[in-house]
């Protein structure tokens, strides 16, 4: 960014999402969770999320890993041929509901005891909001943008990055056993009121 750019620009937060619809009771009772770990799975749209699914179930299948709920949203962009992939993987595995898409997928993050997600910026800010720790696993190849966001947030201890080159199973899944064995929860260093903040930023340079 060059300096004249810069100097024209100010960063008024994130933006907080918008309220669940469902209670973390409600979605626990809906996927099944009982009395297990839920953790909540997502690749955005899932047009490139064929590998980082596949890494995630591949470490599922390890028998050494205590039991979870395992929600796993594909993404609707998900291509077919991979998609049956990874319907095939997960037909054999326990506790593992696949859906393509989740309209209230903010109410599954919100109850969650661990989140695993790509570096998109609704996928972090909306964890981070709801007082999660992401596992996140960037987008590559691609735009450094996830990268950066990824390595930000971990940088204020609020996400833990994985990979992303290569997506490493046994890193991923320390990095999750890790998660669900920690104690309290990450407080946040980040604002969330930058709807508010832009209003009163446009509020100001409206004239008179």
């Amino acid at each position: 960014m060059s300096e004249l750019a810069a100097s024209r620009t100010r960063f008024c937060g994130y933006l907080a999402p918008s309220p669940p619809r469902r209670s973390p009771a409600q979605v626990r009772d809906e996927v099944g969770a009982g009395s297990l770990p839920l953790v909540a799975v997502s690749v955005g749209g899932g047009g490139d999320g064929c590998a980082f699914l596949r890494t995630y179930l591949t470490g599922l299948r390890d028998c050494s890993h205590a039991p979870v709920l395992s929600y796993v949203v594909t993404g609707p962009l998900l291509p077919e041929q991979d998609r049956d992939e990874i319907l095939a993987m997960t037909g054999s595995l326990p506790n593992v509901r696949v859906v393509d898409f989740d309209p209230d997928f903010a109410a599954v993050v919100r109850a969650a005891d661990a989140v695993v997600c790509m570096g998109g910026y609704n996928s972090i800010v909306e964890s981070v909001y709801f007082g999660k720790r992401p596992i996140v696993m960037p987008r590559v190849p691609g735009s450094e943008e996830q990268v950066l966001r990824a390595e930000g947030f971990a940088r204020l201890g609020l996400a833990t990055v994985v990979g992303p080159d290569p997506l490493d199973v046994s890193a991923l899944w320390h990095a999750i056993d890790r998660e669900l064995n920690r104690e309290g929860v990450p407080a946040p260093t980040v604002n969330f009121d930058g709807l508010d903040c832009i209003a009163r930023g446009l509020a100001s340079l409206a004239p008179g």
